[in-house]
């Protein structure tokens, strides 16, 4: 009897990385949503959680280095400033950081910092639905082939494709049909420049996302830098900028017209409203208001430690997978809690169930055994190199066999000729 020509794979104790952030970062957004003012006031927002990242960074990195000092094999033995350039020696091996480096990964937490702060204003001003964020495939397909040339098998290329165009497809679609709230498209009521603007910038800033899961990935495997580190770094700089920027919206203290409807940037960054509200909160609400704000950051520092735990122990596209899998729970979530534009809706819940089952595929989780998209799964690899190890092995038994063989029959020649000398004599 053959194979049903779709099966189901094994899944990698390490999807348990995937599991977490994904899980992590529903409850981050389930503890904003249950704040009451918290939610509306960005500006504060973000210095809160670039806070939570510096202290939450910290810890956990001061964590793992009491851990390795009780580990000899793996512990840091000296870590040692000489002039310019970082040493650190881990055993008998020294790992150099140049100035060069040392730029390149403090920008990559910089464009980190930029990235989440550009998602975040843009959702702000109500653009989410000109996030193709399929693109996000596209680019890092891109990227990871002009930094590191690496072969992609069959199953995974064809699910990325299948991803950036069916997907790319189906989110511009769903862009076009009118919203409830408006009674037009969104290209209607901001214009069509300004959302093309919007989609290029988009698109940019994805792309710059995907270049720091990239290139952060070799300064974890080669440099030992630590995910917790990282993490510490990124909520260093966004603490320092968004505290800039909070400096400077006090100083202008431009007026916020309306934050629901004629929202500006000015409603971005509007602190006033939020330090009275929170005054005139009572103690119960005003109790729930700082645990579910203190539960916001937790969380959402973990979602993003977990996202460098899984860019160190699996690889980049898995975070873009968790990524997806994330978001289409949370749309879920947010239409039952709120149900409208019901076609859009589905258009996107078609994409990205479209998206969800391709990373399944590339995941290895579902195996597609029909016209060679089986051929080099990790398991029928790791069947053939298992073979041809065998194979290997019993050829050298063979050919010990025959030497063997042949020193028997040289020995039995010389002992006939020995004894035929014997007999002459």
């Amino acid at each position: 009897m053959t194979d049903c020509v779709i099966g189901i794979g094994k899944c990698s104790r390490l999807y348990i990385y995937i599991f977490f952030s994904i899980v992590f970062n529903l409850i981050k957004d389930f503890s904003l949503k249950k704040t009451f003012y918290l939610k509306d006031s960005l500006l504060i927002l973000s210095v809160y959680k670039y806070f939570g990242f510096s202290i939450i960074g910290a810890l956990f990195y001061y964590i793992g280095l009491r851990k390795n000092k009780s580990q000899k094999d793996d512990k840091v033995n000296i870590i040692n400033q000489e002039k310019n350039n970082d040493l650190i020696f881990i055993g008998k091996k020294i790992i150099r950081i140049e100035n060069k480096e040392s730029n390149i990964f403090l920008i990559i937490c910089l464009f980190y910092v930029i990235f989440l702060e550009s998602i975040q204003l843009l959702y702000f001003f109500d653009f989410r639905e000109l996030f193709i964020w399929s693109f996000d495939s596209f680019s890092m397909l891109i990227i990871m082939n002009f930094f590191y040339p690496k072969k992609m098998y069959k199953h995974q290329l064809y699910s990325m494709i299948f991803i950036i165009l069916f997907d790319s497809i189906l989110l511009f679609v769903a862009s076009i049909f009118k919203r409830e709230e408006y009674n037009a498209n969104i290209y209607e009521n901001r214009g069509i420049v300004k959302c093309l603007l919007i989609m290029i910038f988009f698109i940019f800033i994805t792309s710059l996302n995907s270049f720091d899961r990239i290139k952060i990935k070799p300064f974890i495997d080669n440099k030992f830098i630590s995910p917790y580190k990282i993490l510490f770094l990124v909520g260093l700089i966004g603490l320092v900028l968004n505290i800039i920027a909070l400096i400077i919206f006090v100083i202008i203290n431009g007026k916020c017209e309306d934050k629901y409807k004629n929202k500006n940037i000015f409603c971005y960054g509007n602190i006033s409203d939020y330090i009275s509200n929170i005054k005139n909160l009572d103690l119960k609400d005003f109790i729930i208001e700082i645990i579910f704000s203190l539960l916001y950051i937790f969380f959402y520092s973990l979602s993003l430690a977990f996202e460098f735990l899984i860019i160190k122990y699996l690889d980049s596209f898995f975070v873009l997978i968790a990524d997806i899998i994330y978001f289409e729970i949370e749309r879920i979530i947010s239409y039952t809690e709120d149900p409208k534009d019901k076609n859009k809706f589905i258009i996107i819940q078609v994409a990205e169930f479209i998206a969800l089952i391709n990373c399944l595929i590339y995941l290895e989780i579902i195996e597609l055994r029909f016209c060679g998209l089986n051929h080099n799964l990790r398991k029928n690899i790791t069947i053939r190199g298992i073979s041809d190890t065998n194979e290997i092995i019993s050829n050298i038994n063979d050919n010990n066999f025959y030497i063997n063989d042949q020193d028997s029959d040289y020995e039995d020649n010389n002992n006939s000729i020995e004894e035929s000398q014997i007999e002459i004599s």
